[in-house]
């Protein structure tokens, strides 16, 4: 037979079902947000990883300029300091993506598809190997194509002639950045294709995996260096030297900062959840004050009513876990294939290790119970004297201080609006402790519109290194005069400068190189196309003869420079001495370049004398008259032109379509974030109506003697709802306060994490007043069920409770 205090209990659950059901949802919400963001973590970061490692990445890719073939290939794997190597050749041409566009298609071979040993590639649909008149395309790639397999893509080679190929599959290649962050398209073809296409036969890429300690990046920069002199000594000129972070996705940064800023606001929703839990439990214990007393004076020990009610918080937690673990998996489920699919990777193992179980039960079981014990220990420490004296915890000294005498003062409002004001301040605990709960829900929810707003302005700051409308790139350097004049004869266009771009290394102190291949951007200190955000000292100046300026993303790969510092740079053999003098934001993504590519800016005629390229371009940047002409129209009269002339472009980009692929980029992050925000309003709104729901019962017995002296179900429901209302204003207030510094520290992560650098903090007034709306249809709302039930009791029923 049930104990009798088990009795108790679930006849006290059951007989207030409403508040029941309020501690389960409380508690379930802190155990949904912590088990779908835990649980996203590690699923996305061990698949991350395991598909990453799966195919065996190359330690590092070395880039030639001589073709080079296999018997040199076959005498680098015999060096007993690398493990694995292949050869392997990247051509860049350009396929057709829609009437007179086109965009970079990489193609890619690879010297045996039968065994390939590291960067593996997987076929997802079509024929494996590619056959001899096809190719396969990277699955990132195949919605820009806008073709599918089967159908026949249209190339155009360097030499202006177009070429049809067919599209023969479609494979997965996790180890490319996916195409929508790079607006490049990835073919897949052998060397028999290759030489069909272009006549070229050989490797222009080295993929090795070192041997021994391949996760050291230090070893493997000397492994690399060993390779690069064999290659300079059978005359190889190398000109680009990739080492990736060993075993680590080049995209793993974007999803670990999302992964974090979800960290924190769950931890937020928790600290909130828990407040909660200390309202409602005070709010049963108000109501069975004096059954703790009755308990007592039959010989009840306080260490027995705690544990009582404890058990009671027990059962609640179970009854969360139960509905809302499961709630939480697929929500985790949901949003890890949600982020894969962007980042382009797959999910094959959606287990999560003991851990996640034992943090859900922690959330669900232990905290609720450390929440409740305040309350808890306070009701069953009273007496038996105290607890008969008292019906429910009633606020026995409102008007002592200063405070409450001047509340008594106000004057010329509605009676009704008088005695709703002064009644939410009886329990100063209380209303710090609701107002606090949904203070917090609004700074965040508040803060996530600020911190959207933010992003897509750092964007739109970031964009300004393209603030042209087109960029052109050519496949050989063309005369500077001479592309600027073909592409003036176009209609519409307002503005046209040309620059130079070269690849090259920083050679270090100790005479070796940067790990990475640097872009060095030759251009116009005073050009309008660029309004570069300066971090620490200056930009360019005309009559700049050895300086440069580096953005962050090269201070990532070389962290011992600061401004003021000469570095020696190496382009085509030849190195040349530059002073640093100033440092601005990572170009992100665009104009042609990788994702968070390295830059160093130089003045144009510096970089054009320092490689004997005087008056030479490989890029055009271009504006255009948007009243006279569009962009699709104007690039395509340019490619017109230019294959008129007999000048290949290697790519065209139009500087709209880069902007949507960055702000789409970081889309992921908003949405996430805002799922987050949901939640924070649903946890304040029940904060509130746990409140309302205590006043209400702590004033049953005021609410008998009001329908005693003509008060009616319409007055008692309009002062429960216009107290629920004052508190929501007061919390909005309080919620508008602290919702900028939360922002400004969102602001700090966010940035920090994927830019290096804070978002510029913007805090629009659409949050406060969208959250002040949503305030008043939460206090209407979270009042609802507390009026309801207020206006419904009879004045025999009050007037006798206790």
């Amino acid at each position: 037979m049930l104990k009798l205090s088990s009795i108790k209990i679930l006849r006290d659950l059951s007989l207030n079902k409403n508040r029941t059901m309020l501690v389960i949802l409380t508690i379930g919400i802190g155990i949904f947000a912590v088990g779908s963001v835990s649980r996203s973590w590690v699923i996305l970061s061990n698949n991350l990883s395991r598909n990453y490692l799966s195919v065996s990445p190359s330690s590092a890719t070395i880039t030639t300029q001589q073709m080079f073939d296999e018997t040199f290939v076959e005498s680098v794997r015999r060096m007993p300091e690398v493990a694995v190597a292949e050869g392997r050749n990247d051509s860049f041409v350009r396929v057709q993506v829609g009437p007179d566009r086109w965009y970079l298609l990489r193609l890619i071979t690879r010297a045996d598809y039968e065994e390939i040993n590291l960067d593996k590639i997987k076929l997802e649909n079509g024929t494996w190997p590619p056959p001899k008149d096809g190719m396969l395309v990277e699955r990132s790639s195949l919605e820009l194509l806008g073709l599918k397999v089967g159908d026949t893509a249209v190339i155009r080679l360097p030499n202006g002639k177009l070429k049809e190929i067919k599209i023969a599959g479609v494979v997965h290649d996790v180890t490319q950045t996916p195409t929508n962050f790079t607006y490049t398209v990835y073919g897949y073809i052998t060397d028999k294709t290759l030489y069909e296409i272009n006549g070229t036969r050989g490797y222009n890429k080295l993929d090795i995996i070192v041997a021994n300690d391949s996760m050291n990046k230090a070893h493997i920069q000397d492994v690399v260096e060993d390779v690069v002199e064999k290659m300079e000594a059978s005359g190889i000129v190398v000109t680009d030297k990739d080492i990736p972070e060993p075993g680590v996705h080049q995209l793993n940064d974007i999803i670990q900062s999302v992964l974090q800023l979800l960290i924190i606001l769950t931890i937020l929703a928790v600290i909130l959840g828990t407040f909660l839990v200390i309202n409602i439990v005070s709010a049963l214990l108000a109501q069975q004050i004096q059954q703790i007393g009755a308990m007592k004076a039959v010989g009840a020990r306080s260490g027995g009513i705690i544990s009582m009610y404890l058990q009671a918080m027990i059962i609640l937690g179970l009854s969360a876990l139960v509905i809302f673990v499961p709630m939480a998996i697929l929500m985790s489920r949901g949003s890890s294939v949600f982020v894969a699919n962007f980042i382009n990777f797959d999910i094959t193992d959606y287990s999560v290790p003991p851990r996640i179980y034992a943090l859900e039960i922690a959330t669900g079981l232990l905290l609720p119970c450390i929440a409740a014990l305040y309350p808890i220990i306070g009701g069953a420490r009273i007496t038996v004297r105290e607890a008969i004296q008292q019906s429910g915890i009633q606020s026995n000294n409102f008007g002592a201080n200063g405070f409450d005498a001047l509340l008594n003062k106000m004057r010329g409002l509605p009676p009704i609006f008088l005695y709703s004001f002064r009644n939410i301040f009886r329990r100063k605990v209380r209303l710090t402790l609701a107002t606090l709960t949904l203070s917090i829900a609004g700074a965040i929810f508040i803060s996530v519109i600020s911190v959207r707003a933010s992003l897509l302005t750092t964007i739109n700051e970031i964009s300004t290194y393209w603030n042209e409308d087109i960029i052109l790139g050519y496949i050989q350097l063309q005369d500077n005069d001479k592309v600027e004049r073909f592409a003036q004869t176009v209609p519409g266009i307002v503005s046209i400068e040309g620059r130079l771009v070269y690849n090259g290394f920083r050679v270090r102190p100790d005479g070796r190189e940067s790990t990475q291949q640097i872009s060095f951007f030759g251009l116009s200190p005073e050009s309008r196309f660029l309004d570069p955000v300066l971090l620490e000292g200056r930009w360019l100046e005309p009559d700049d003869k050895n300086n440069v300026v580096i953005n962050i993303d090269f201070l990532n790969i070389e962290s011992d420079v600061h401004v003021g510092d000469e570095i020696t740079i190496r382009i085509d053999e030849q190195e040349t001495e530059w002073t640093v003098v100033g440092i601005v934001t990572s170009q992100v993504i665009g104009g042609g370049e990788l994702l968070k590519a390295p830059i160093v800016y130089i003045n144009y005629p510096e970089l054009a004398k320092s490689v004997n390229r005087r008056d030479k371009v490989n890029r055009l940047l271009i504006e255009i008259d948007r009243t006279q002409t569009t962009e699709d129209a104007a690039i395509k009269a340019l490619e017109a032109e230019f294959k008129r002339n007999k000048i290949e472009l290697s790519y065209s980009l139009i500087n709209s379509e880069v902007r949507k692929s960055l702000a789409s980029s970081f889309a992921i992050i908003i949405n996430l974030v805002q799922q987050m925000s949901y939640l924070f309003a649903a946890v304040g709104g029940l904060g509130l109506m746990s409140m309302m729901s205590l006043n209400v019962l702590e004033r049953t017995q005021e609410i008998g003697v009001i329908r005693v002296v003509g008060g009616v179900s319409k007055n008692i429901r309009q002062i429960v709802i216009i107290e629920s209302l004052v508190v929501g204003l007061l919390s909005w207030m309080v919620g508008a306060l602290l919702a900028y510094p939360v922002s400004w520290g969102m602001c700090v992560i966010l940035g920090e994490t994927m830019l290096r650098v804070p978002l510029t903090l913007i805090f629009p007034w659409e949050g406060p007043a969208l959250w002040l709306g949503i305030i008043f249809i939460l206090a209407i709302l979270a009042s609802i069920i507390p009026a309801q039930n207020a206006s419904r009791l009879v004045i025999r029923e009050t007037l006798s409770y206790e």
